[in-house]
């Protein structure tokens, strides 16, 4: 198999989805992997939490396990690895999101 293994890869994933869970499944899956990994977006299925209005970021991300502990979050803060892409969605890093609806 001539071409970068990356293509290879791509491939192979999308020959196994759809053996188990169809071509239209699988053509799904693909587009969603393209538009959040090689074009930097956002995937369709964010996970969705609601937290209080006033609860601190760094303990909503430490509860739903997107950092693992207040250190971590401030390394990745001070990097700028923790970013508001949209209202209230979250990207952790590259490929971690997390929406937070807040409650009163």
């Amino acid at each position: 198999m001539a071409g970068h293994p990356k293509e290879a890869k791509i491939r192979l994933a999308f020959e196994i989805t759809k053996i188990y869970h169809g071509e239209e499944t699988a053509k799904k899956a693909q587009e969603n992997f393209t538009e959040t990994f090689s074009r930097g977006g956002m995937p369709k299925d964010v996970k969705t939490v609601t937290a209080q209005q006033d609860e601190p970021l760094v303990e909503i991300l430490l509860k739903e396990g997107l950092v693992s502990s207040k250190t971590e979050f401030n390394r990745l803060n001070k990097d700028g690895a923790i970013e508001e892409i949209e209202s209230g969605v979250y990207r952790v890093g590259k490929h971690r999101f997390l929406k937070i609806v807040r409650s009163d």
